[in-house]
């Protein structure tokens, strides 16, 4: 029969009735101990992570455009094998961070230049006209606004040189006023715009 003294463990040995349920007893006690320290070493601790800390930067080169643009929280991508974490630093996350800065600089670009729309827009709305052709109408009333006040001038002159004492009955004098009338009308109208040119559908549709 082996001596249990030389163990450091308990072994099965055959003793009385007594002593074999003391013996048994103190087995199960050292065998729960045991048994409650492997279970506790097991359970994880709240404190401690159990994923690596999320890094937000990098430690490698960034290029200064993305620095302040960079998601606090961890990037996700939609694929059809479902949702794929993108590590910060990699060609994937360097690749959504390019098309998260083109996308940033248009949104920008469009505010800065959607006031100016919105008057143009409302601008060519109070000329009759649509933005795409605001400057061209623009263009038009300036011309016609310069050729009404050329021809106002010249007509006036005219009048008065023909209503002139020295003119009435010279018909020379007439003539030459009659044909400087014809010619300066003439020049009128190839400095007319053609106000048919370059107008879309939806500009004669405002216009009716």
């Amino acid at each position: 029969m082996p001596n249990t003294d030389n163990y450091k463990f308990h072994i099965p040995f055959y003793v009385t009735n007594d002593q074999h349920s003391k013996i048994i007893k103190e087995n199960v006690n050292f065998l729960n101990a045991c048994l409650h320290i492997a279970l506790t070493s097991q359970i994880p601790d709240d404190t401690i992570p159990w994923v690596e800390t999320y890094n937000l930067i990098p430690n490698m080169f960034i290029p200064v455009k993305y620095c302040d643009i960079i998601p606090k929280d961890p990037i996700y991508i939609f694929t059809t094998e479902g949702e794929i974490y993108i590590p910060p630093g990699s060609r994937e996350w360097f690749t959504y961070m390019y098309n998260l800065e083109r996308r940033i600089r248009r949104q920008q670009r469009f505010d800065e230049i959607a006031p100016k729309i919105e008057r143009n827009t409302a601008e060519a709305t109070y000329h009759g006209t649509t933005f795409k052709h605001l400057c061209s109408r623009l263009h038009h009333q300036e011309c016609l606004t310069h050729i009404q006040n050329t021809y106002d001038e010249y007509i006036r002159h005219h009048i008065a040189n023909k209503n002139h004492p020295d003119h009435i009955n010279n018909d020379r004098k007439q003539k030459n006023l009659n044909r400087n009338l014809n010619k300066i009308l003439s020049n009128l109208k190839k400095v007319a715009p053609d106000t048919h040119y370059g107008i879309s559908d939806d500009t004669k549709a405002i216009e009716r």
